[in-house]
């Protein structure tokens, strides 16, 4: 009887064995999860005005896929099946992203609007509260506002800032000696390129930061005399 030699190719046999992923994969689902990091981060920023969040871009995306290439060599070492590499990497950059989405959301509601731009807590009277601007490099901000509420809350925002009455206000300044309609045209064109809805004061009063006044830059308030209307500018 012959008997045959035991080749290595016949002791592999059997053994599972596993493909090594493919690069391109691990490309794909890097660029993709940039693309839908960015996304979340421009969502976030429209959500919350600060635009210098997806700047951060630049930082968290190397870091990200920095941790993906580390994870998909340790899969790999472990010898998981391809698949569950390559899901891995894609859990990874959905919990990111998912995390921005959740929190561009989560910052973007009118209550947090509220105490983001204005002050905390929100009083419960505040309501159809809108607002539109952006912050940058240092704490430099441009911020239109416009709400309801009940005159003890307008008051209390008055008194938050420290606002002061203003009877000579640019609001007045137009092509009629009336200074109410006067206030009411600038105040109508400033809410439509604001896109902010409008509502004549029937006898406007602005108010703004003494000078000095350090807390919020400088703040502009206009309202009614009832108190239940008001616009705002935060600089």
């Amino acid at each position: 009887m012959d008997d045959q030699p035991t080749t290595p190719q016949k002791v592999l046999e059997g053994r599972p064995t596993t493909s090594k992923p493919s690069r391109w994969a691990a490309a794909g689902i890097g660029f993709a999860g940039g693309v839908l990091l960015f996304t979340a981060l421009y969502y976030q920023a429209s959500r919350t005005g600060l635009w210098l969040i997806p700047i951060g871009i630049i930082l968290l995306f190397p870091l990200i896929a920095s941790v993906q290439l580390a994870l998909r060599g340790f899969l790999i070492w472990l010898r998981c099946r391809t698949s569950k590499v390559v899901v891995a990497q894609a859990v990874l950059w959905l919990l990111v992203v998912g995390f921005h989405f959740v929190q561009g959301y989560s910052w973007g509601t009118p209550k947090a609007s509220f105490e983001q731009w204005v002050m905390r807590p929100t009083p419960p009277s505040i309501r159809n509260f809108r607002w539109n601007g952006w912050v940058g490099i240092g704490g430099d901000r441009s911020v239109a506002i416009t709400f309801q509420a009940e005159p003890s809350a307008t008051r209390e925002v008055i008194e938050h800032y420290g606002l002061v009455p203003e009877s000579e206000s640019k609001w007045f300044i137009g092509d009629t000696t009336n200074e109410t309609v006067s206030c009411n045209v600038n105040l109508s064109n400033w809410c439509t390129a604001l896109k902010f809805p409008f509502e004549p004061l029937t006898a406007p009063v602005v108010y703004r930061s003494p000078e000095g006044f350090k807390q919020g830059h400088n703040v502009e308030l206009v309202t009614d005399q009832d108190f239940r209307r008001v616009y705002m500018r935060l600089q």
